[in-house]
């Protein structure tokens, strides 16, 4: 299509949006509508076509409240405050453009043209849309319209370089002057703003190579003192870039709203793998996880969510829903942003490179490798899966996943990072955080690089997710602080994969997020929480005889290394030194900043000893799963948990009278404290179980 066309579907559209807008803001006279450059994407039917996607931006002009339009299937359109009824044959083709005239339930679409509203389709053998849901943007500001230089040659005052085809300004509300020193890029080079904060370098355009390497976003590190430029709790601080025509210049202005105070002190709010896909697992997500969000993290100051990674399980047909659980996520009034991470199950397998896999991921949540500053503290997300070779999957909603890929940067990426990290200002004084899908302990692509330009911050920390079993790791390197850097792997929201009836991990760890406290450039302290659970419930207390059975007659206990369950006989591996021993499982452990103890009526009884992973499989939870859960993997017989155990003298764990379980957390950076507390035996498996 050309630029004439879009302009009279961008026309059309904007009649629509009007006057729907106009019946949901009753306040308003005069039908609302939007300005500024917003684009279709992935627009989809149901058969046919899964590849297919139309991209291009559309220009509106007006302001004030707007709506964004879903047609959500062939009997009826929805809309906020009604239901405007449309049967799919009062629909009217021509090409690929389709068109319809009704009068409904009090909304009207009437016509600036002869056809008052328009859907772009690329099959006209279906009219079935998803996820362009209705969202009402309250307090919406138009942007402003890009202005008009008289020099072409200039912009606001800077001479553009001749080549130089990506161009643009970042200016300040409050004092409308540009913003010097932000960095912007498209994922290859990397730039900052002037003194006027104009950037400008040439578009990537390289179709050939393999993997191939073009521009097809630009975008920015929002800076400390800025607001995160949001839609809907979505950030928009990325424009889609589809191509660049020969002879031709792309802007892209952006005007940042400064903080009204140093957000010195501020959370981030760590979601490991939804891997959502169906949308009854997004609803799951919504319900349990995203709802847990917005009742907890009232109690926290301005905080940021970052989802790492797995955001779908090879399931492209979720993409638009599961954006729609991160948008308007209401904390205290206020949409918490959601950052996106890209994790294995989110490269599309039904294409055969690595470029075109991570189109949907773009499409939805913007570039892949980024960062933005909060406070002191610099915070860079990136994609280390490096996807090689895609198998068939039934079990996979498209029939297809990676089953080969290598873990790090590639060498494009470390480029990028290492332009990055040089752009950031006062280094040795900084937190660094970094967040990323598998664990940084795994990576083999480019991990020394990434250590060596990490080493140059004063703190080091990182998050990350995939392994389905929260587990906290010291690094070897360190900042130049000498702290060694620290990874929380944090447990994931989907738990042991959605499974039915539960809500745990791989190693019997809640479900959940992490929720990590930053002040200045120290990360004050962390918790793991527990979707449905109270922000207490930090460990597990169980007895080191007692044997578990179950609908399926299994007999476990802690101290046999050879429980058996399943079919296929699984093995879950005991520990011969839990008989008659207090075992305790925490959910947030390490071997170095965590102590256990044992106090019987208020007084110190002992220390418990330490079994690292790799030792001992969570027997109450191997019992759970294979004989109320009729498992038959190994799946469910992980080892990668740590347990402590103590053997109280002269009595035993089911005899012993008055007794409490202390687990004290130092967290490395900061020096803090905090102690976590439990007196009774987890005996059965109701804390295992969907409530």
């Amino acid at each position: 299509m050309g630029m004439k066309k879009y302009n009279l579907l961008a026309t059309l559209l904007l009649t629509f949006l009007a006057v729907c807008c106009g019946k949901v803001n009753p306040a308003s006279d005069a039908p609302a509508t939007m300005s500024g450059k917003w684009a279709f994407s992935q627009l989809k039917t149901s058969a046919g076509w899964a590849d297919a996607t139309v991209r291009e931006y559309f220009e509106f002009d007006g302001q004030g409240n707007y709506e964004l339009f879903s047609y959500t299937g062939n009997q009826k359109v929805k809309c906020i405050g009604g239901v405007v009824n449309v049967e799919e044959a009062m629909f009217k083709s021509t090409g690929k453009v389709y068109t319809c005239t009704v009068s409904s339930e009090g909304y009207k679409f009437s016509s600036v043209g002869p056809t008052p509203f328009v859907l772009v389709n690329s099959s006209p053998a279906s009219l079935e849309f998803t996820s362009r849901k209705l969202e009402k943007i309250e307090a919406f500001k138009p942007q402003e319209e890009q202005p008009q230089d008289t020099d072409p040659d200039l912009v606001e005052g800077t001479a553009i370089e001749a080549g130089n085809n990506i161009v643009g300004c970042i200016k300040d509300q409050g004092t409308g002057k540009g913003i010097p020193g932000v960095a912007v890029s498209d994922g290859y080079s990397l730039v900052v703003t002037d003194e006027n904060g104009v950037y400008q370098f040439k578009a990537t355009q390289d179709y050939v190579s393999n993997p191939r390497r073009v521009t097809r976003y630009v975008y920015f590190t929002v800076p400390a003192g800025y607001e995160v430029p949001t839609d809907n709790g979505i950030p928009a601080f990325y424009k889609n870039i589809l191509s660049v025509p020969a002879q031709a210049r792309i802007r892209n202005d952006w005007t940042l709203v400064p903080l009204s105070k140093p957000e010195t002190d501020w959370t981030l709010v760590a979601i490991g793998d939804p891997q959502c896909g169906t949308s009854s697992e997004v609803n799951r997500y919504i319900n349990e996880t995203v709802a847990d969000m917005k009742e907890y993290m009232g109690n926290y100051p301005n905080p940021y969510a970052v989802v790492l990674g797995d955001i779908v399980h090879d399931s492209n047909n979720v993409w638009p829903l599961i954006k729609n659980s991160m948008s308007g996520v209401m904390i205290n009034g206020k949409a918490m942003p959601f950052f996106q991470v890209m994790g294995n199950h989110d490269h599309n397998a039904l294409v055969d490179n690595a470029y075109d896999a991570a189109q949907l991921f773009v499409d939805t949540f913007g570039p892949i490798d980024y960062s933005f500053d909060r406070g002191l503290a610099h915070v860079v997300c990136f994609d280390n899966i490096i996807v090689r070779n895609r198998e068939q999957n039934s079990g996979k909603a498209n029939g297809m996943t990676w089953h080969q890929y290598d873990l790090g940067m590639t060498d494009d990426q470390i480029e990028w990072f290492k332009k990055d990290i040089s752009n950031v200002k006062d280094k040795g004084e900084k937190l660094l955080i970094l967040c990323m899908h598998a664990p940084l302990y795994s990576v083999t692509k480019h991990a020394t690089d990434i250590k060596n330009y990490a080493k140059q911050f004063k703190i080091i920390h990182i998050v990350s997710g995939h392994t389905h079993y929260g587990r906290n790791y010291i690094h070897t390197f360190a900042g130049k602080s000498g702290v060694p850097a620290y990874e929380n792997v944090t447990s994931t929201a989907c738990g042991a994969w959605w499974e039915f009836g539960s809500t745990v991990d791989v190693i019997a760890n809640p479900a959940g997020y992490h929720v990590i406290e930053i002040s200045g450039n120290v990360v004050d302290k962390w918790l793991p929480k527990g979707t449905r659970k109270d922000a207490s419930h930090q460990l597990r207390v169980y007895d080191g005889n007692q044997t578990y059975t179950g609908g399926k007659g299994y007999l476990c206990n802690w101290y046999r290394t050879d429980n058996k369950g399943g079919a296929a006989n699984i093995v879950g591996t005991g520990y011969a030194s839990f008989k008659d021993c207090f075992v305790v499982e925490v959910f947030d452990d390490d071997s170095k900043y965590v102590k256990v103890e044992l106090y019987q009526n208020g007084s110190k009884v002992g220390d418990f000893s330490h079994l690292g992973t790799g030792k001992s499989t969570n027997v109450c939870a191997f019992s759970y799963f294979f004989n109320e859960r009729n498992k038959n993997s190994t799946t469910w017989n992980s080892t990668a948990g740590s347990y402590w155990y103590y053997k109280p003298q002269g009595t035993l764990p089911s005899e012993m009278k008055n007794w409490e379980v202390r687990v004290t957390r130092t967290f490395p950076s900061s020096g803090k404290e905090v102690v976590y507390t439990c007196n009774t035996l987890t005996t059965d498996y109701e804390d295992f179980k969907k409530k």
